[in-house]
């Protein structure tokens, strides 16, 4: 596979950045010891980039398709203030349920609302505009 960043610039940033914290470790670990395809779940650079994009967008509404086991969720509602919203939608009950695990072991869990069915036809159900849609 090619890689997209030069390794010299993944190190950089790996030593630049706040260690990934235990509970988001652990949910790595479940992630690749029970699902199929853990190589879906994004890592803790690409983690730490999205807190850091919903606080300098200020964003207070977060519309997010596709959930898998929730890590992106759970840093995105980090960096939420604590009257924001993250909304998630997704089809599996395997994957979900890891999700639902953790979020409920974070202080930030409560902000994040799991919509469980077809994006299409959750998307017809959601109101207002978002201040962030990362897909």
């Amino acid at each position: 596979m090619k890689r997209i960043v030069q390794k010299k610039i993944e190190q950089y940033c790996q030593e630049h950045t706040n260690p990934e914290s235990k509970l988001l470790h652990e949910l790595v670990t479940e992630t690749f010891a029970h699902t199929a395809f853990p190589e879906m779940e994004i890592g803790h650079l690409e983690g730490a980039f999205l807190r850091i994009l919903v606080r300098l967008l200020r964003a207070k509404r977060i519309l997010e398709l596709g959930t898998f086991t929730g890590y992106s969720s759970l840093v995105m509602a980090e960096g939420l203030p604590d009257d924001g919203k993250l909304i998630t939608c997704d089809i599996d009950p395997e994957t979900t349920q890891i999700a639902k695990k953790y979020w409920s072991r974070s202080p930030h869990g409560k902000k994040i609302e799991l919509r469980f069915g077809p994006a299409l036809e959750t998307l017809k159900t959601i109101e207002g505009l978002f201040d962030l849609e990362p897909v």
